[in-house]
């Protein structure tokens, strides 16, 4: 009974650790060998992908023949820089035959320009934007009404620009003051979500050895 109990409480905590981190994705692009663009032989689909900081693209190889995934200099992209991105460690990948993967965690914001080196920039390249991690939204700053003014009465930091004289168009007001401050949305796996169905693993077990326990107590020995 309390080797049944003790499994299903390893089970429990295996199941919540394996969640993945909270924010992280995962983008899928794959290698194809038909509906490629201007009748291309192969091609990165899609090509381009706009992923955030600590996101992962993955490659997947749906041809036989094998690829790379390669970043770009101008020498050997005809011209086409390597991108603003940082990260210094996205450099080569390769997949073999159909069905095999390359991945790379990317950190470090900008763009990143990449190729296949086995059939050339002219026939297969892509590009991975990664956008800043987001950050909370910020209280704009409250204007203090002047010292002696009348209750009630607008300050004249905040009072609307008058409109010109013969002018049938109201005053514009700065686009800088009423400019949105959000962040863009990740995506990624809810790990309140994942942690309550461990729980519910756990539950479920410890559940089951009582119901086994007493199931034990009531049968009455044989003789």
């Amino acid at each position: 009974m309390r080797k049944l109990v003790l499994a299903f409480i390893v089970a429990a905590l295996a199941f919540v650790a394996w969640v993945p981190g909270a924010g992280a994705a995962q983008t899928s692009v794959t290698i194809s060998g038909s509906g490629c663009a201007g009748g291309a032989l192969f091609c990165y689909s899609p090509a381009n992908v706009t992923i955030h900081d600590g996101d992962t693209v993955v490659w997947t190889n749906q041809t036989v023949a094998p690829h790379t995934v390669t970043r770009c200099t101008t020498a050997t992209c005809a011209g086409t820089d390597p991108g603003t991105g940082t990260d210094a460690t996205f450099t080569d990948g390769s997949t073999g035959g159909n069905g095999t993967t390359f991945s790379h965690t990317f950190h470090g914001a900008g763009t990143y320009a990449y190729f296949c080196t086995i059939h050339g920039f002219a026939v297969m390249h892509g590009t991975v934007t990664v956008l800043a991690a987001a950050t909370g939204t910020t209280t704009p700053a409250t204007i203090a009404p002047a010292a002696g003014a009348a209750s009630g009465a607008v300050p004249a930091a905040q009072a609307p620009a008058a409109a010109s004289p013969g002018s049938s168009q109201p005053a514009t007001a700065n686009p800088s003051a009423q400019a949105s401050n959000r962040a863009l949305a990740r995506t990624g796996v809810d790990t309140s979500l994942w942690t309550i169905a461990g729980g519910a693993v756990l539950g479920a077990g410890v559940l089951l050895a009582l119901v086994i326990r007493r199931a034990r107590r009531t049968v009455p020995p044989v003789h």
